[in-house]
């Protein structure tokens, strides 16, 4: 067996979904099934959250081709689901590309977690690469539109 590269292909229409969604993960927030202690909440910056909204990053050139300004909000659309969410703008995001935190959007845990933000999983698409076998969360379709 040699290894190879095997493109894989994402869900949704390319006109629909133009954009990319890609997760990201960040010290403040820990991830999978334990939700954060209050202290690394509270240093959560407020480019991600704000009270209980996420906010989701993008480049300014893609926020202005589809009409859209830095703190507006905005419907995150991708074939598994949509949310509302809070654009932030910046010029370190790869134009065509959403970026989202993942850790965020528990339904459960205490008053200092539970309802903070959306769970990235809910739109994010997981497929397996047929070269190694394992899940892969990065080709994900995404419309980012005006709420």
């Amino acid at each position: 067996y040699l290894p190879h590269f095997a493109a894989l292909a994402p869900s949704g229409d390319e006109k629909e979904f133009p954009l990319w969604l890609v997760s990201y993960q960040t010290m403040f927030i820990t991830n999978g099934y334990h939700a954060n202690p209050p202290f690394m909440t509270k240093g959560i910056f407020d480019f991600i959250l704000k009270g209980n909204e996420l906010l989701v990053e993008a480049n300014p050139q893609t926020a202005k081709s589809i009409g859209l300004g830095d703190g507006q909000r905005a419907l995150l659309k991708t074939p598994q689901g949509e949310f509302a969410v809070i654009l932030h703008l910046s010029a370190g995001a790869r134009p065509g590309v959403v970026y989202i935190v993942h850790g965020l959007g528990h339904k459960g845990y205490d008053q200092y977690i539970q309802g903070k933000g959306i769970n990235a999983n809910n739109l994010i698409e997981v497929q397996v690469d047929p070269v190694t076998g394992f899940g892969t969360v990065w080709a994900t379709r995404a419309q980012l539109r005006r709420a």
